[in-house]
């Protein structure tokens, strides 16, 4: 069961994010413990999640409540559909493994469509995520909200 001091009040265990998670327990396999139980549980409690190209600048977060507090603004507004791996790459170092997936969902509010793909650098530490660096478009983010990119005309 997850550990529910890392929930916000008005997130239930991330279920907008278990498509990722079952994406990610596929991709891993073995590498994660066998009782990890929704997102935030795949963790250490001190792990780094990085965005370096999202929309607004570079997210760094480390620790799951800074996670946690990070994913929650994100709940109300975009619908996560499917996640779907494309290809996964494991690396020497037996810690880590480069993902490659798509997602499609919605935004909540206009019904605009979203669709992403990424490449994810992940790695795992006895059975726990200790790094998710995920590289994906901007522009997907931004056109799915309705905003504009700076400093490009309309």
């Amino acid at each position: 069961m997850p550990d529910r001091n890392y929930l916000p009040s008005k997130v239930d265990d991330f279920l907008f994010l278990d498509k990722s998670t079952q994406m990610v327990r596929r991709a891993l396999g073995d590498a994660l413990a066998p009782g990890v139980v929704g997102y935030l549980d795949m963790f250490h409690d001190d792990a780094v999640f990085e965005f370096p190209f999202a929309p607004g600048g570079a997210v760094h977060q480390a620790g799951k409540t800074a996670m946690a507090a990070y994913l929650a603004d994100g709940v109300d507004s975009t619908v996560l559909d499917a996640f779907v791996l494309t290809a996964a790459y494991p690396m020497n170092d037996g810690h880590t493994t480069v993902l490659e997936y798509e997602s499609q969902g919605h935004d909540r509010a206009s019904g605009r469509p979203y669709r992403q793909h990424y490449v994810g650098i992940y790695q795992v530490t006895a059975g726990r995520l200790t790094l998710i660096r995920e590289y994906f478009n901007p522009l997907a983010v931004l056109e799915t909200a309705g905003k504009q990119p700076e400093g490009l005309a309309p």
